[in-house]
């Protein structure tokens, strides 16, 4: 929501000098190879991500700060949160929500952050992707095995039945 929430963030989950996160290079967390510790810092501060949440009309208005801090990869909009702290639950079509989708687009792209949000309906997500969301996630499992089941259960009951 907040800058400073932001700073906590990059503090705990990025290595000196951005951040302040324990350090440990044991194998599992190496991948089996030998790091000194300033090379598996550097390594790690580059390749692993840092992803924020925005689920807020607070996180929106803030966009800006909260990217300022720097070391943040992508933002992931989380859209039935927002929606529900907007007062508009499930209303991820509402113009409220489609403006601040864009401005965390723009925003992100200013910072060179990748902006995110997670849909799950397809339609949404050509939608999205094509209005610069590059960090897209789809579904999740269980709605994967649902619509799979509905679609079975409805072949099968088109199925012929023998006397």
């Amino acid at each position: 929501k907040t800058q400073e929430e932001s700073e906590r963030i990059i503090r705990s989950t990025k290595y000196a000098p951005m951040g302040k996160r324990g350090v440990s290079i044991s194998t599992t967390v190496t991948l089996f190879r030998d790091y000194t510790i300033e090379e598996y810092t550097a390594w790690a501060n580059r390749e692993l991500m840092t992803i924020v949440q925005i689920e807020s009309e607070e996180g929106v208005d803030n966009i800006e700060k909260i990217l300022s801090v720097g070391g943040i990869d992508a933002i992931m909009i989380g859209p039935a949160d927002m929606t529900d702290d907007m007062g508009i639950p499930g209303q991820i079509h509402h113009p409220r929500v489609e403006t601040a989708f864009r401005e965390i687009i723009r925003a992100c792209n200013k910072f060179g952050v990748a902006p995110g949000v997670h849909l799950n309906n397809m339609d949404d997500v050509k939608k999205w992707a094509a209005k610069g969301m590059r960090f897209i996630t789809y579904s999740y499992d269980s709605k994967f095995f649902k619509d799979a089941s509905k679609e079975a259960l409805h072949t099968l009951r088109g199925l012929p039945t023998s006397k």
